[in-house]
């Protein structure tokens, strides 16, 4: 279990680090209580390409987080969100940052909560980001 202050002091090194490029978080049971800290490290970052959240507690409210980091960040191209309980309004959330967003390529959705009115929401993401080429 990661707890906050772990998590803190994994986020100030994000913040500072200059040559991470992978970030695998796989199956930590980190909740959506990491992702303010993770938020300001990703918008500060330039380096890290990939994240791997799979399998963690992330839930709607962590994905509010992630997808306003994903309206600055520039440096992230694939995030792996597998297996995280992220019910449509998480997918909505992400989904506001992919409309600034044009250098993520890869988002992984799979094994979630969302109804059909999240895919409605992710869908409708292709008509304004050219850049995702796998969901």
């Amino acid at each position: 279990e990661m707890f906050i202050r772990d998590s803190i002091w994994l986020c100030d090194g994000i913040k500072v680090n200059q040559s991470l490029t992978d970030l695998s978080l796989y199956s930590n049971d980190i909740s959506s209580q990491m992702f303010p800290p993770l938020s300001e490290a990703l918008k500060i970052n330039r380096t890290l390409t990939s994240i791997n959240l799979a399998s963690n507690n992330i839930s709607s409210e962590g994905c509010k987080w992630l997808g306003n980091a994903l309206q600055i960040n520039r440096s992230l191209t694939n995030i792996n969100l597998n297996s995280n309980n992220i019910s449509s309004e998480g997918f909505l959330w992400l989904s506001e940052g992919l409309k600034i967003n044009q250098t993520l390529t890869h988002l992984d959705l799979a094994s979630n909560a969302a109804s059909s009115e999240g895919c409605e929401v992710l869908v409708s993401l292709f008509k304004t980001n050219q850049s995702l080429r796998y969901l």
